[in-house]
């Protein structure tokens, strides 16, 4: 069975994958989607594991199986163009890590760390009188807001909860049914149409919602006005559901209080392999912001992750030789 490992992250997965797949498979690693060879190789594959997927490569597949995904994101591969029958899948395993991540942006943002690691360094300790000084928050009684219920907004919701935190979620499909377990210890649990209800309420709002037509650009100017001021972003699923200018100016202005960022409107070349190419993530200096916590999109990059993904990945291109169902089916071409 044909495999094109296509793009970095693919290729990086060829050891761990050759030594957990049982199945008899002809990996073929393809470091970049715009390689001249790809169309060619794809006309033979059965199999690609990647996140890219476009119209051409759509036309030049011929025996395509399975499409797939490295990650959980999808938004860089085009379904219309999967062939009939093609199934995209991806993979999970990355929620404990990014929730662990969320919970350390909430406390860092609350407890005001920057500000204090910042000055200490430089030797000013910032005390007033204790009655003067605005003193750090708790993360007690505070609102949660999660704009997405999946696999990473519960794994945070769980944690959240076990700090006295109010939790607030939405999700596409709307409030709870009988199947709901995950949403027992929920304050509150809406649909889109409650976005705006849960904005003005949360004292931190947590995007861990998919990036697709519906989420790009959710939060423009108008959204983030609804925020109160003393509230604080938190970006862990995709830049572009955010208006970039909107959120840059909102964080100057101190519409909010601050926000922890860790996925960007720009990434370096070759992403997400090792760079020491100098690229600021954004048009706007959030780097200037005192109010913003900047991550490298590395929310996800824990060892579990790595290993359950390749394990996931492993099964399905077993499944695919055996005829099996497969796992993590996010669509089948039409």
């Amino acid at each position: 069975m044909k495999v094109l490992l296509l793009g970095k992250m693919a290729v990086s997965a060829l050891n761990g994958l050759t030594s957990k797949v049982r199945s008899p498979c002809e990996f073929i690693p393809v470091e970049s989607p715009r390689d001249p060879r790809v169309l060619s190789l794809i006309e033979e594959a059965e199999v690609i594991v990647g996140g890219t997927f476009t119209k051409k490569m759509g036309e030049a597949a011929k025996k395509l199986r399975l499409v797939q995904a490295t990650g959980a994101g999808v938004d860089a591969v085009d379904l219309e163009a999967l062939p009939s029958g093609t199934v995209l899948a991806n993979v999970y395993h990355h929620e404990v890590s990014i929730a662990e991540t969320v919970m350390m942006y909430m406390l860092a943002l609350c407890k005001r760390l920057k500000k204090y690691d910042t000055g200490l360094r430089h030797g000013l300790w910032g005390h007033k009188p204790f009655f003067i000084e605005p003193l750090v928050g708790e993360l007690r009684d505070k609102v949660l807001g999660l704009v997405g219920f999946g696999h990473i907004g519960q794994e945070v919701a769980w944690r959240a909860k076990a700090f006295s935190m109010k939790i607030w979620a939405i999700r596409k499909r709307g409030r709870a049914d009988a199947q709901d377990a995950a949403v027992s210890h929920l304050d509150f649990l809406g649909g889109k149409e409650d976005l705006n209800k849960l904005l003005s309420r949360a004292d931190f709002v947590v995007l861990c919602c998919p990036l697709d037509e519906e989420t790009r650009g959710l939060l423009g100017a108008a959204e983030l006005n609804l925020m109160k001021p003393t509230s604080y972003l938190i970006n862990v699923a995709r830049a572009e559901i955010v208006n970039e200018e909107a959120l840059f100016q909102a964080l100057l202005t101190k519409k909010i209080a601050g926000a922890a960022l860790d996925v960007w409107y720009i990434y370096p070349p070759g992403y997400p392999s090792a760079s020491d190419e100098l690229c600021f993530p954004s048009r706007f200096p959030f780097h200037e912001l005192d109010n913003v916590i900047m991550t490298p999109h590395i929310s996800g990059r824990a060892e579990s992750t790595l290993e359950g993904r390749l394990r996931d990945i492993a099964e399905n291109l077993d499944r695919v030789f055996t005829g099996q169902p497969l796992k993590n089916v996010v669509y089948v071409g039409k």
